[in-house]
């Protein structure tokens, strides 16, 4: 976030309107989400049911990413984003109006196709508003506004839950979906090229997608470990959000202190990630990565079996920083396996792996924490890390191994 001025004279009006607009969506969508976990846990939800249907929504963007895609150049990506911004607040509304397995169930598949549809035509239009020479840099400054937002909506969503109940909560997210749809509409211009047909682009993002799986096929173990690697980062980001609203109220701490909590899980990730990704580069990606995993990893066994809530605050932003540690060098070591001519292919690849752990995050921390307890659910995570450590420095690349 401390980089964000230095980018003020690279990017347009147009880039901050809607790095404004993502802004307001996530402090929205993560004071809502922090509510999730203890909601259904107090209608007598079981956490593995809890860790699957919050997982719903990652499920059904699997599906449905490429056809919204397809749609947004097609239609239009402005209108897109307006539903997708007023159907996330009905969606809301009736997750606390039905209790029944099957009808949350739906809901939570209903709500995960209006985050998409907001999402998707956004990430669109956000990319064609970057520069080729500086798209590096904005992506930074996007990153770093999500960080951002991860950190301010659970503090703001632990605030409102312990003064007002989940209906502000509620009321929040609505509110603000709103008004993010009502700038979407006013300051957003784009332009709608009519030449796109359905048919031409199913069939490309078909073809690119047995592309991307014929690349894949023809990797070595040491690409598989870094995928690996990228699916176990979003991973952990679920089961984080699904578990620690679960923690807090375990240990009938203050849901404030509980969105805090939550909060140092992001917040140092705001600074670091650019003064990281240079260190990176300089000590050598690999060890970097190494070193971020086992601080993480270490870090999360220590808050599972902490006891005091300044060693809960302590150990989650110690693992924030074991995070922005491991990313960029991750994030370069992926780059590195390309050759530059398939470093298109390669996104679509990461951002599968990516999505993938979505998926996986709030159903694994569901399932340790049924069998293991809410601290064993995370001593159980902070060892898959540091094994993944271990599992990356003895898998060894082979000469010539590209993706």
């Amino acid at each position: 976030m401390l980089n964000t001025f230095k980018y003020r004279n690279i990017v347009h009006s147009k880039f901050w309107s809607i790095i404004f607009i993502g802004l307001i969506w996530i402090i929205a969508d993560n004071a809502l989400e922090f509510v999730f976990p203890t909601y259904l846990e107090s209608i007598g939800k079981s956490y593995i049911l809890i860790g699957i249907l919050l997982s719903l929504p990652a499920i059904i963007g699997l599906i449905v990413d490429f056809p919204l895609g397809n749609l947004s150049d097609r239609w239009s990506r402005k209108r897109l984003m307006i539903w997708g911004l007023v159907l996330s607040p009905l969606f809301g509304i009736l997750i606390f109006l039905f209790k029944s397995n099957i009808a949350l169930f739906v809901i939570f598949l209903l709500w995960g196709i209006a985050y998409q549809t907001w999402f998707v035509p956004r990430e669109a239009y956000f990319a064609t508003l970057t520069s080729k020479k500086r798209r590096g840099e904005q992506y930074g400054v996007s990153t770093e506004f999500f960080y951002l937002g991860e950190t301010i909506g659970p503090l703001i969503g632990g605030v409102l839950l312990s003064s007002f109940g989940e209906i502000s909560n509620l009321g929040f997210y609505v509110v603000l979906c709103l008004i993010a749809a009502g700038l979407v509409s006013f300051t957003i211009k784009e332009k709608r090229n009519r030449k796109n047909r359905l048919a031409e682009t199913v069939v490309q993002s078909e073809m690119s997608v047995a592309k991307n799986l014929s690349v894949l096929r023809s990797a070595g173990s040491y690409t598989y470990a870094l995928l690996y690697l990228v699916l176990l980062f979003t991973a952990l980001s679920g089961a984080i959000f699904t578990l620690e609203p679960l923690f807090y109220s375990f240990f009938r701490l203050d849901p404030a202190m509980g969105g805090l909590i939550l909060a140092a899980f992001s917040f140092p990730a705001i600074f670091l990630g650019a003064p990281f990704g240079k260190l990176a580069d300089r000590l050598g990606k690999k060890s970097l990565l190494f070193i971020g995993l086992l601080v993480a990893g270490f870090s999360l066994i220590l808050f599972g079996i902490a006891a005091a809530t300044v060693s809960f605050l302590i150990f989650a932003a110690i693992t924030s920083v074991g995070i922005a540690l491991s990313r960029p060098a991750l994030s370069g070591l992926i780059v590195d396996l390309s050759y530059k001519h398939r470093k298109g292919e390669l996104a679509g690849i990461w951002a599968f792996f990516g999505d993938a752990g979505f998926v996986a995050g709030p159903i694994l921390g569901g399932v340790f924490a049924q069998f293991s307890g809410l601290r064993g659910a995370f001593v159980i995570l902070g060892w898959i890390i540091i094994i993944s450590a271990i599992i990356l420095i003895l898998v060894r690349k082979k000469p010539h191994e590209y993706l």
